[in-house]
């Protein structure tokens, strides 16, 4: 049940964000026709038109993954449940 409500949910923001267009200029998540494929390739013409002007680029990259093992995973665990009790009530109020 808590898969079928998150797609719903999930397909609903989403529509609302394309419908209203509040997607930001470049963001490539959650829209369609879009990846990390269509992300990457943005980034690397960016860098490469910008070599061509004339300038320099520097690409900064931070991987975030690690942040999150720091999480306290009870805590974590707990937050998503009461937050998949909210969305539950939400939708049914």
């Amino acid at each position: 049940m808590s898969k079928s409500l998150e797609h719903v949910v999930s397909t609903q923001t989403t529509s609302y964000l394309s419908e209203n267009d509040l997607f930001a200029k470049y963001q490539s998540a959650y829209q369609m026709f879009y990846s990390a494929e269509t992300a990457m390739l943005r980034v690397i013409n960016d860098a490469l038109r910008e070599i061509n002007s004339g300038y320099e680029v520097v690409l900064v990259l931070l991987d975030l993954s690690a942040a999150f093992d720091m999480i306290d995973h009870t805590l974590l665990t707990s937050f998503k449940f009461h937050l998949k009790t909210f969305l539950f009530q939400k939708a049914f109020n």
